[in-house]
């Protein structure tokens, strides 16, 4: 029972990464095509990319505690 219930929250995470990852993408490629028309081009690009990069780092340090948190439960 326990394998099982490791097994279900190992998925549970990943599965959980994965959809705050579509979510700061899709969060992104909004911004930039609601700024297209105001800064189009490469620098609405340059600024999505710089969006999903600070994102995705906040995301790893918050995930980096969460495991450090778990580890100790």
């Amino acid at each position: 029972m326990e394998a099982i219930l490791r097994k279900f929250y190992s998925t549970a995470y990943y599965f959980s990464i994965g959809m705050r990852v579509l979510g700061i993408i899709g969060s992104s490629l909004i911004t930039v095509i609601k700024s297209v028309p105001f800064a189009g081009g490469w620098f609405g690009l340059i600024l999505a990319l710089l969006k999903i990069y600070t994102s995705l780092k906040n995301l790893s340090d918050a995930l980096d505690e969460e495991r450090a948190f778990m580890a100790t439960v």
